[in-house]
């Protein structure tokens, strides 16, 4: 059975890149383009793993792993990657006491880093 990869992103071209390379490698994908939209489909969903953009309209992907990782959700254990622009937050984010399983700048990742690393997650 194909794992499930949910994917949290705002940018389109980029979400249409990532579902078409996960699909390809065998992965079920789902997308949000919100924090917003991310909750309201993830409890039909039940991913996997979770690809999670920080900077995203209405509710960011910091408030929806806040979400994410509370006592009584079903998904605080699930893993969960950061995937952003943003190169300085994985420390703080640590320090916040929110688990991430990685945490992956955009801008330095290629799809092939990106499919290595789930491979890895997910078949541990």
């Amino acid at each position: 059975m194909a794992k499930k990869i949910f994917i949290i992103e705002d940018e389109k071209p980029l979400v249409e890149a990532l579902t078409e390379f996960l699909n390809g490698e065998g992965y079920e994908t789902s997308v949000a383009y919100s924090g917003n939209e991310a909750i309201e489909k993830l409890s039909s969903i039940k991913p996997d793993l979770i690809l999670l953009d920080i900077v995203m309209p209405g509710l960011d992907g910091i408030s929806l792993l806040k979400k994410i990782r509370a006592a009584n959700s079903a998904f605080k254990e699930t893993p969960v990657i950061i995937f952003t622009n943003l190169s300085g937050e994985k420390k703080w984010i640590e320090d916040m006491g929110f688990k991430i399983t990685d945490y992956m700048v955009k801008a330095n990742s290629s799809l092939k880093d990106l499919g290595e690393r789930l491979e890895k997650i997910l078949n541990a």
